[in-house]
């Protein structure tokens, strides 16, 4: 079991919410730099309802932070054309070996959830998030799944030291779509070995069966 990942409990508001319409994408303004600190989102497969949320995810953080970076994690299976799209509203694209699935639609208890296809396309591609651990040119980065938009500035998020994550809303676990976290090789490779194991029982679902289950454990 890994230690020290703890939810922050009352950390200040979480300044976004999933979903959301897509505006026209504002110019990107010239940064000032935080060379140290960056937004990170993945992307795994080429739905293109994933590429619209990217690109309004991006252009949310970029009218709102023009000072630090913005990483968009992405593995082969993402077109290349899309590449272009995302580094108009401010991506710049990392391109990552997937990492392959660690208990879904193979372990046991994970067999049937990969059959069904809204469920798979969702959860089933997600183990390659842990690679934001391996990007240690940033001290910090605030990880935020696709489908999120930033309202406000998140400054006094980054000011929180150590790891911090969206508390989940029924359950007592943390919502892996919203995370900040220092990347850190040793934790990459801890995680993989956690991943080698027995998925855990923290939700009682499907999801004990994927990257979020594995980071609650």
């Amino acid at each position: 079991m890994l230690h020290g990942a703890a939810v922050v409990g009352k950390a200040p508001a979480l300044p976004l919410v999933t979903g959301g319409a897509t505006a026209p994408w504002p110019a990107v303004p010239a940064r000032a730099g935080r060379a140290r600190e960056a937004y990170a989102t993945l992307l795994t497969g080429s739905d293109a309802s994933y590429l619209a949320g990217a690109l309004a995810l991006g252009s949310s953080i970029r009218a709102l932070d023009a000072t630090r970076d913005m990483v968009a994690v992405v593995t082969h299976a993402v077109p290349r054309l899309w590449h272009e799209q995302l580094t108009a509203v401010g991506w710049s694209v990392e391109v990552v070996e997937k990492v392959e699935e660690f208990w879904w639609g193979k372990h046991a208890r994970c067999l049937n959830y990969a059959y069904e296809p809204d469920q798979d396309e969702r959860w089933g591609r997600m183990a390659s998030k842990l690679r934001l651990w391996q990007l240690s040119q940033y001290e910090q980065l605030l990880y935020l799944d696709a489908d999120s938009v930033l309202l406000a500035p998140a400054d006094a998020l980054f000011a929180t030291r150590g790891f911090a994550a969206e508390a989940g809303v029924s359950h007592g676990a943390f919502n892996a779509g919203v995370m900040l976290l220092t990347p850190s090789q040793a934790t990459f490779d801890a995680l993989l070995r956690r991943s080698q194991g027995k998925p855990p029982h923290v939700f009682g679902n499907l999801i004990d069966c994927t990257e979020q289950g594995l980071l609650n454990s």
